[in-house]
């Protein structure tokens, strides 16, 4: 879940999973200011056995300008 007030610019407030040397990917933004927003992501991690989950605002070189808030962040396995 997402929740922002006043996001600006950038690519807004997002989840991004990423499964280092096989690649990323991410939710879509949240901009200006959302309400509680339900947000779901996900990768085919092969043999992967690590992994990295960032709550952000902003993407890399993209800055954003705002707040946001992240809740209940949740990994499941799916067969």
């Amino acid at each position: 879940w997402i929740r922002t007030e006043g996001v600006t610019s950038g690519l807004g407030a997002n989840l991004t999973i990423e499964i280092p040397g096989m690649g990323w990917e991410h939710t879509s933004g949240q901009w200006r200011t959302t309400d509680w927003t339900f947000v779901t992501v996900g990768i085919i991690a092969g043999p992967a056995t690590s992994f990295e989950v960032q709550a952000r605002l902003g993407h890399y070189s993209a800055i954003s300008a705002g707040h946001a808030w992240f809740d209940d962040l949740r990994l499941e396995a799916v067969p």
